[in-house]
């Protein structure tokens, strides 16, 4: 990569750098496997938000936990109850001498010291307040006065302070719902060791392994070694949020040796201020970017239910809270095509940073190695301007190397000044080796782009190596976590700058004597200051400091100017193109302007080379200060480096190639080549073209992809799957997605049960007067599924029903006077009803000897219908056949519009339906073998067809649901799984429903969608007797026109 004449003398400097940047690479392999490790990331809530969003929406506080644990919370944050909270929450009473003398005459009697009483009738809660009050420095702090009452020796502010424990009943809650507790331990009065050490104590016995401090943190400033010492001895961990400078804190974090996790939380304010998807992108952001593994979560207080004008329903706040969730889990848990790209993040219990620590020695080892390739960049930096002989080399290189050893035991100070220093010295080696001192000495005329774009090529691989040998140095934990900040940013941005400029000033380059350097350069300011300045370089002047100030002003992570709202947008946007974001400095702006420095210096221009080389040798500085924020993982710098280096050198060659024809005009003032830049101007606008196109459809591609990407648990087995038998012969699994869908599978087997019968109910033939003649017309609001249920069951053999094929509505208003009606033919018992047009595919079965031969067949006739099937249903969607799928029709593509139903279908077709094939909504699908064996799968989403409708609409992804791709998937998989030679879809969307008998003869109700309104996103699993008489039940509106059901007959 750099050629050898830019290498030089001396050769014991490039011997050094190379040899500290392979030392400084091999200790960052171990960072890097820890870093390629899936991660887990830990969501914790506040369990007063828990506690009063709960009571809010009127949803029990243990199911609220468990719909938040199933949407990836981990974590519940405790308070360490105090005895003021106690009494504020009525379970204790804290009274006054003087107040309680007259209930209880002993108090009296008492020494003066105990001037307040305590009263609680829990006896568990007053032995533990008892037994923690006596964790005093003073002797007998508690008298017992009566029974449940107690005296203490304590000011009011220590008493009303006085820490007593997290709320065993909130713990009991927490853990009930598979969570943890994190303790959040705050402030009291006079604090000493005997009481932190309880505290954390009864935190560890209480299941925490987290602990939260509070504002300001206990124990500050005089008990910080203690407190850092019980949380060490106790195991327990240190949450570290990110810019929390509250009093002893920061401190803490130091003395805990490890024992930390780095948390993300955002402020109350800013919870309410912003957006739930901005919330969302800080979180998972804070994670990908800097090694955040806790989320303090609060939820926002604006999800109360408002109107979503963009699906135009209406939900209520407990939905859009579990929509927030899911979002935030979703946007966490992410899966990249490798994960040496971008490591992979997944949801758990977080660990502490402490874990794989390297041993004290070897950390000394690691930074004496890289700090032998800062030596050797710095001599060549100081060769350039002070002429060294090979002796003199020498004695500075072994005087450098002991001042080395002697600051890499020291992970603080020492580290720092060897950072700092390789961060001084890098830029100017990346500038000064670069090659663009040839440029400037050379006129030759060839391969002019090309050699101005290995400038930055050249100049960017040292300064990733100078990159290396700084991340090497800051390799310790206290700056994975941000303990510890590298305080070298701003000088490591600008005595650089000063050194290039100084270099470009006397051309102190590698092949020039520094001698002639000094004369040039001392001739050159003579020169300037005797030359009156125009007012356009006083300008120009002026808006190059302007923009290093910006610059330095931005510089590091916690810059404090503000970013535009655009500017946002644009990273977001880079963001989601790239594995990471690209700096726009250096690929809009840094990199080009070297490149065209380059460029100009080939030119001999060099009055337009310097200020664009200064410019570029910003963007060198950029690389290897990215390298010193140690708290980002390091594939971040390295794919930012990475993609900057590619985009920044393809747009300077683009300039380049199309400014080179100009050049000659700007020196010479010979006649401008007009044709010339016309055709590059034109070749450039029709690639710009190609490649906004190109660009387009990329970005249009990752949107599709995402539209069609599987959903969960598409394959069979289920890991989360719960089991159960229900009867002989029927099994039944059952599974909850993070997204709140709910996943339910039957299982019949004829050979275990062969009293099993399989039939199909047609509402609209038990409600008509006459038999032979059904109206085709049923009230299907006012007749919901109870009423149906309870005619099924009528002679109490009723097993499992569910919904059969699709049907139509005349979409009546209100839902009271509207009908349903067959769209296609139906066998019940043997008979064909309902004559008519009979699209796509018709399942059923024919009964022979008690066991069902299943039979799926393509637009059958009507007078064919009675002779194949006893029971069987029309217009269905044919998944697989002997295990070969069915052809569906792709995702409609961006700006394409779909057919209007009905349409027609073929044998190889699994029948298309649109939008309903796309729609993320319930499904109902059954799958066969020919040993008597089937299957059905209930899939119900938690909001509604509508919305649902909305999104395929928007090319949006859905919410929860399956797609008909999702179904043929997972009977795909069960075909290689469980035997399973085909499937079929059934109707699906907002009247998917079922129902089965449990083993204690009550049965499950897996309510219909159509009920619920929209403003209720949930999947309704209601529990009812055998005559189907719960009131929840009952009030269940809009049942299916038809049932497959499933009875148990007397006999075989």
């Amino acid at each position: 990569m750099f050629s050898p004449r830019f290498i030089g003398r001396p050769s014991l400097p490039w011997i050094m750098l190379w040899l500290g940047v392979l030392l400084a690479t091999l200790s960052l392999v171990g960072r890097v496997r820890q870093e390629v490790t899936p991660t887990p990331v830990e969501i914790a809530l506040e369990w007063g938000d828990a506690t009063r969003l709960s009571a809010a929406n009127k949803v029990p506080l243990a199911q609220w936990l468990r719909a938040m644990r199933q949407r990836g919370a981990r974590g519940i944050t405790l308070d360490v109850k105090s005895v003021r909270d106690l009494s504020e929450d009525g379970r204790l009473t804290l009274w006054s001498r003087a107040s309680a003398t007259p209930f209880f005459p002993k108090v009296a009697r008492l020494p003066q010291p105990y001037q307040f009483i305590i009263v609680c009738r829990d006896p568990a809660l007053f032995n533990r307040v008892r037994a923690w009050l006596r964790l005093q420095s003073v002797a007998n702090p508690v008298l017992d006065v009566a029974p449940h009452v107690i005296a203490v020796a304590l000011s009011p502010n220590s008493l009303s302070t006085f820490p007593v424990g997290l709320d065993p009943a909130a713990v009991a809650e927490v853990k009930s719902a598979k969570m943890e507790p994190l303790a959040r331990v705050g402030d009291w009065t006079a604090a000493n060791p005997t009481r932190l050490n309880a505290v954390f104590k009864q935190a560890r016995s209480d299941g925490a392994r987290i602990v939260v401090m509070g504002n300001p943190s206990p124990g500050n400033q005089t008990l910080l070694p203690e407190t850092a010492r019980d949380l060490r001895k106790h195991g327990l961990s240190f949450a570290w949020v990110e810019a929390d400078t509250a009093r002893g804190t920061p401190e803490l974090a130091r003395h805990v040796e490890g024992y930390l996790v780095r948390a993300h939380s955002v402020s109350l304010l800013d919870t309410q201020r912003l957006e739930p998807g901005e919330l969302v992108d800080r979180y998972a952001r804070s994670a990908r970017e800097r090694n955040v593994r806790l989320f303090l979560v609060r939820i926002p207080k604006q999800l109360t239910g408002e109107a979503n004008p963009q699906g135009q329903w209406k939900r209520g706040s407990f939905s859009q809270q579990l929509d927030f969730m899911t979002a935030l889990a979703n946007e966490t848990h992410e899966n990249h095509w490798s994960r040496f790209a971008r490591p992979t993040l997944s949801l758990g219990l977080a660990r502490r940073v402490g874990i794989g620590n390297r041993s004290p020695t070897l950390a000394a080892i690691a930074r004496f190695g890289a700090g032998i390739g800062t030596v050797g960049a710095t001599l060549l930096v100081l060769a350039l301007f002070v002429p060294l002989s090979r002796r003199a080399t020498f004695s500075l290189a072994v005087v450098a190397l002991v001042t080395v050893a002697a600051l890499a035991p020291f992970p603080g100070f020492g580290a720092q000044l060897l950072a700092l220093q390789a961060s001084l010295v890098f830029p100017v080696i990346a500038f000064a080796w670069s090659g663009a001192h040839a440029r400037l000495r050379k006129d030759t005329r060839r391969n002019a782009t090309t050699r101005a774009s290995r400038t930055l090529f050249d100049a960017t691989g040292l300064a990733v190596a100078g990159g290396l040998i700084v991340a090497a140095t800051l390799n310790n934990w206290t700056y994975w976590a941000k303990v510890s900040d590298f305080w070298g940013t701003k000088a490591a941005s600008l005595l650089p700058i000063a050194l290039i400029f100084l270099v470009l000033l006397g051309d102190f380059w590698p092949s020039t004597s520094p001698r002639l350097g000094w004369k040039r350069a001392r001739r050159r300011l003579r020169t300037l200051s005797r030359r009156a300045f125009p007012l356009r370089d006083v300008l120009i002047a002026a808006f190059t400091f302007l923009v290093v100030g910006l610059w330095l002003a931005r510089s590091g992570n916690d810059s404090g100017v503000a970013v535009s709202d655009f500017e946002w947008k644009f990273r977001a946007l880079l963001e989601t193109l790239f594995v990471a974001r690209p700096r726009t400095k250096e690929f809009l702006l840094c990199h080009p302007a070297l490149v065209l420095g380059a460029l100009f210096a080939f030119k001999r221009q060099r009055h337009l080379a310097w200020p664009l080389l200064l410019l570029g040798a910003i963007g060198q500085i950029n690389v290897v200060n990215s390298f010193a924020q140690a708290n980002n993982p390091l594939y971040i710098p390295l794919w930012r480096t990475i993609l900057s280096l590619i985009l920044g050198g393809a747009f300077g060659a683009l300039l380049s190639w199309l400014i080179a024809p100009r050049l000659g005009f700007l020196r010479d003032r010979r006649p401008w080549r007009g044709w010339l830049f016309l055709r590059r101007t034109a070749i450039v606008t029709g690639a710009l073209a190609i490649a906004f196109s190109g660009f387009r459809w990329f970005v249009l591609r990752n949107r599709y992809a995402a539209l069609v990407a599987p959903s969960q648990n598409t394959t069979w087995p289920w890991s989360d799957a719960k089991t159960e038998t229900l009867h002989r012969g029927i099994s039944h699994w059952t599974s909850t997605l993070n997204d709140g869908t709910t996943l339910d599978l039957l299982f019949f087997d004829w050979k275990a049960n062969p009293r099993l019968r399989l039939g199909l109910w047609d509402a609209d033939l038990e409600s008509s007067p006459d038999k032979t003649r059904p109206r085709n017309r049923f009230a299907y609001w006012n007749n919901g599924f109870a009423s149906q249920a309870t005619k099924m069951n009528a002679r109490g053999d009723l097993l499992a029903a569910w919904n059969a094929g699709f049907f139509g509505l005349l979409n009546k208003k209100p839902r009271a006077n509207d009908r349903s009606f067959h769209v296609s033919p139906v066998v019940v018992n043997g008979r064909a009803l309902y004559n008519g047009v009979n699209r796509r595919w018709t399942w059923g079965a024919q009964m022979r000897g008690g066991t069902p031969t299943f039979k799926l067949e393509h637009e059958p006739k009507f007078a064919d219908l009675s002779r194949d099937f006893d029971c069987a249903s029309g217009s269905l969607q044919a998944l697989m056949i002997d295990g070969r799928p069915l052809q569906l029709r792709p995702y409609l593509w961006f700006g394409q519009k779909s057919q209007t139903p009905p349409i027609a279908s073929t044998p190889a077709e699994a029948g298309h339906v649109p939008p309903l094939d796309w729609m993320h909504t319930s499904r109902t699908s059954v799958g066969w073998n020919d040993k008597g064996q089937l299957w059905v799968l209930v899939v119900k989403e938690p909001d509604g067809e509508e919305p649902s409708r909305a999104l395929v609409e928007r090319h949006e992804r859905g919410r929860g649901g399956w797609t008909l791709a999702d179904e043929q998937r997972f009977w795909l998989s069960m075909h290689e799984k469980s035997g399973v030679q085909s499937a079929v879809g059934l109707d699906g969307g907002d009247v998917a429903q079922a129902a089965w008998r449990q083993t204690n003869s009550n049965f499950t109700v897996l309510a219909p969608r159509i009920t619920l309104p929209h403003s209720q996103k949930a999947t309704l699993r209601l529990q009812t007797d055998p005559k189907f008489q719960s009131p929840e039940v009952r009030a269940l509106r809009g049942s299916s026109l038809s049932y497959f059901v499933v009875r148990e007959a007397s006999e075989p």
